[in-house]
């Protein structure tokens, strides 16, 4: 663990770190990236297991263990629109506890979760085949800002495909820890317009971001989690040299009331 790390009370306890260690590489960087910029927002409670927790990031709860309802009350959690990390075998108790889930990806309505694998990508396997294009730009810029929903992350690095003076293409990263031996990043909203998809938008802009990421600041790895069931998005990803390194299991809900 980085030092800086150790030096926060809350969470260098040995039972947090051996969660961390049984995390996929990504989940620990993203938590670790959390506590690092905004520790006072951050939360945690054990129960008398220790290997039973809640870690609040975001409005994330990741809930480690079977009984996850046996912790402390302090931790406020109980609200609506939720997301939840939480174990596989956790989900039978949570559909007791929790309802109205929906699609992390389209907010529709489902009976289940969602089930994201996380890729990672170093700099010896990062590959960009197509040419750079001139209408890839950063973002934001004198003519256009960071996308609204964007904007609560701040910092980071962000690039757009621009088409007739539009960003029809956009990728981010907002999470990024560079540091002498513990340096990474972690994409976020790659979303290309409906009616622009199927055109390479997405191949060239997370190319160029990832190109960027590595050279300006000599980063170790590049992650981001990707829905199972997206098997266009998975390709991509593989052509530029990503390879898959677990799953989490993710939903979004209320509290029953």
């Amino acid at each position: 663990m980085p030092s800086w790390f150790l030096k926060h009370d809350r969470f260098n306890s040995k039972s947090f770190i051996k969660y961390l260690r049984l995390q996929p590489l990504s989940v620990i960087c993203y938590i670790l990236w959390f506590i690092y910029h905004k520790h006072e927002e951050s939360d945690l409670a054990f129960s008398v297991d220790p290997l039973r927790f809640i870690f609040r990031y975001e409005n994330r709860y990741t809930l480690i263990g079977e009984k996850v309802w046996q912790l402390e009350k302090k931790v406020r959690w109980f609200e609506t629109n939720l997301v939840l990390i939480f174990e596989k075998k956790g989900w039978g108790e949570i559909t007791q506890r929790f309802d109205n889930f929906r699609d992390l990806e389209t907010n529709r309505q489902i009976d289940s979760y969602n089930t994201y694998l996380t890729l990672n990508l170093s700099k010896d396997h990062f590959s960009i085949s197509e040419p750079i294009d001139n209408q890839i730009i950063q973002i934001p810029s004198s003519k256009h800002p960071l996308p609204k929903r964007y904007r609560p992350y701040g910092g980071g690095l962000s690039f757009g495909f621009i088409k007739n003076g539009k960003i029809v293409c956009f990728a981010a990263a907002p999470h990024i820890l560079s540091q002498e031996t513990f340096s990474f990043a972690i994409l976020r909203g790659i979303e290309t317009k409906i009616i622009e998809r199927r055109q390479r938008y997405a191949l060239k802009t997370v190319g160029v971001l990832c190109k960027e990421l590595f050279s300006r600041y000599n980063l170790a790895n590049i992650f981001l989690w990707v829905d199972e069931k997206n098997i266009a998005a998975r390709n991509l990803y593989q052509k530029l040299g990503f390879s898959e390194e677990g799953k989490i299991y993710t939903t979004y809900c209320d509290q029953k009331k």
